[in-house]
């Protein structure tokens, strides 16, 4: 990512360092890729990518996921769009285009995958434990299993308060942008990333410039 050492792949390595078991489906591999190329950091975009239109392309296709996703678990539309553009370089980065993965929503185990397959990224540095990613179907598969995991997931329950006071907020008639940034607080503040005032910072920016919280409205 364009920035990723600053925050946004990083986080997830808190997210489920678990030792994977014995038994999973087929996996892929980065290594393909040449994924030691100097020219293309392991997390970051395709060299040459993304430009203003593969963004605003991207923003576009991601919106409809976003939106289907509030609406099916009230997780807020704009912050996981501003999400999977930040973490998966609006599309580009390695684990974006390999796996469908643009949250770089890390894998545990199968179970906790729901069956899906892993992908594994050669060139991540041993720093950043665990270099395996959910391989999720396709884009909307990405969106829609974040979004549940923030919503739902009892053994995340600092994240599904966030989430269960955004749908209080909007019920009580709280304007929209005060209720999905007070959402994006919660999740930073519960340890969602490694550097919570960043990660705010680049959530609520990119919301503001490319004009996300409308998809929260």
């Amino acid at each position: 990512m364009a920035f990723a050492r600053l925050s946004l792949v990083v986080f997830l390595s808190t997210i489920g360092c678990v030792a994977p078991p014995a038994e999973e489906v087929a996996e892929t591999s980065s290594a393909a890729t040449s994924p030691h190329d100097p020219a293309w950091d392991c997390y970051a975009p395709e060299p040459g990518h993304p430009t203003a239109a593969e963004k605003q392309a991207f923003l576009t296709r991601g919106a409809t996921y976003a939106k289907e996703a509030e609406r099916t678990y009230g997780v807020p539309a704009a912050a996981l769009l501003a999400m999977s553009a930040i973490e998966g370089g609006y599309g580009f980065t390695r684990i974006a285009q390999l796996a469908n993965n643009s949250f770089g929503y890390k894998f545990t185990n199968t179970s906790a995958a729901g069956g899906r397959s892993s992908y594994t990224l050669a060139c991540q540095p041993a720093w950043d434990a665990n270099n395996r990613y959910i391989a999720f179907y396709d884009q909307r598969d990405g969106f829609l299993f974040v979004a549940r995991k923030l919503a739902t997931r009892a053994d995340w329950a600092n994240y599904k308060a966030a989430t269960d006071r955004y749908r209080a907020d909007r019920a009580a008639g709280v304007a929209v942008r005060v209720a999905v940034d007070r959402w994006v607080d919660g999740i930073a503040d519960a340890g969602y990333n490694y550097d919570p005032p960043t990660y705010k910072r680049a959530l609520k920016s990119l919301m503001t410039s490319a004009n996300l919280y409308v998809h929260s409205s």
